[in-house]
């Protein structure tokens, strides 16, 4: 609410005094019955000091205030809201998550959460996709970092060199198998973050038929799910 344009504030408040108000391009009012549930990251009594936020629509609002604090400060609810997250992406995504080691405990409850409750989850989101196995650790965690599939290629493409670039193979050999497939799995994970998650932006830049590329994505566990059943953003 403390983003909303002074003109519409005007409109607002005339809609909660009279209950009613006109279509565009109406002549006959529409009586309403309305409850209003507002909310703002602002400090709207500074807002109304600036002339920022009309006083009268404040008071019209204002009736019962609810302060959340940020996540930093709630420390106790990190971990329960974590592992809230994490039993629900493993659901949507199919995968067997079930704990945090200490390390990534800590992590999690150290870190001060600039993004608040919507950061928290949408890193269990990330997390739960891309990882693998039954306990989370640090180092499936990108708190304050750069993307971890950018950091997983680099390593990727410096195990790669080694190999192409020896005058020998290893005397132990390649995993052939699992580095065609991390390959292969790190090109999709680039495209589709590049594709802002969207399948068919994915297969069309990868030169793929989109169910070979949902095929794939479900291999890797990367994604078990049509598009409209996916849990959506906060």
């Amino acid at each position: 609410i403390g983003e909303m344009p002074v003109q519409l504030q005007v409109k607002l408040l005339r809609v909660l005094e009279r209950m009613s108000f006109k279509r565009v391009g109406g002549v006959k009012d529409i009586t309403v019955s309305v409850r209003i549930v507002s909310a703002t990251n602002q400090d709207l009594d500074r807002l109304v000091a600036a002339g920022g936020f009309r006083e009268d629509l404040y008071y019209r609002l204002n009736v019962v205030s609810l302060v959340v604090p940020p996540l930093r400060d709630r420390t106790p609810d990190i971990l329960p809201l974590a592992n809230h997250f994490r039993d629900r992406f493993n659901t949507a995504f199919k995968k067997k998550f079930r704990s945090f080691s200490r390390a990534a405990e800590q992590m999690l409850i150290e870190y001060p959460w600039p993004g608040n409750v919507r950061e928290l989850r949408n890193l269990m989101e990330r997390t739960v996709l891309l990882e693998r196995g039954e306990e989370v650790t640090p180092e499936h965690l990108q708190l304050g970092s750069g993307p971890r599939v950018r950091r997983d290629a680099q390593t990727l493409g410096a195990a790669l060199d080694a190999i192409l670039g020896a005058p020998e193979l290893p005397s132990d050999g390649i995993e052939f198998e699992k580095l065609v497939e991390e390959i292969e799995r790190q090109l999709i994970l680039k495209a589709y973050h590049l594709s802002e998650e969207n399948q068919s932006k994915t297969a069309e830049a990868l030169n793929m038929k989109r169910d070979k590329l949902r095929y794939r994505m479900k291999q890797f566990g990367m994604k078990d799910e049509e598009p409209s059943s996916r849990v959506g953003h906060a």
